[in-house]
């Protein structure tokens, strides 16, 4: 899965638009608000590397049981609480919800083994970091 100082380009759902310099010829999906029916948005798996705009830094690597996941890593995954109708009073139950959603009834229940891995995002494009981290004497 990788080692802490491990780069990872992002790719993100764009448009390409004319511009002279190929790294600033792209709009983001991520930065238009509404639905916008205009534009025809190419999936980020053809982005060009050279149009990443964000960088993730990998920080730690471990093995754990996904039930001794905390509040903090739930949230980190992009859930949140629910509803007491919906019977989810924590980001971690929403998570445990989730879980067996997308692995199948009783997966949380197993307590299977997993990777979990924590990034830095950089909100610069690879390339530029591997250059500010070669500046600085690091290696990438």
């Amino acid at each position: 899965y990788g080692a802490p100082g491990d780069l990872i380009w992002v790719r993100e759902t764009f448009k390409r638009v004319h511009s002279g310099d190929l790294g600033r010829g792209a709009i983001y999906r991520a930065d238009v608000t509404g639905l916008d029916q205009s534009r025809t948005w190419k999936p980020g798996i053809h982005m060009f590397r050279v149009l990443s705009r964000l960088t993730s830094e990998l920080t730690d690597v471990r093995a754990q049981r996904v039930q001794d996941c905390s509040e903090d890593d739930a949230m980190a995954e992009g859930v949140r609480g629910g509803s007491q109708a919906e019977g989810m009073f924590t980001a971690k139950d929403a998570f445990a919800k989730l879980w067996d959603d997308i692995n199948g009834d009783g997966a949380w229940a197993r307590n299977d083994w997993v990777w979990a891995l924590t990034f830095k995002v950089h909100h610069h494009n690879i390339d530029d970091v591997r250059a500010q981290r070669a500046t600085a004497g690091e290696t990438a």
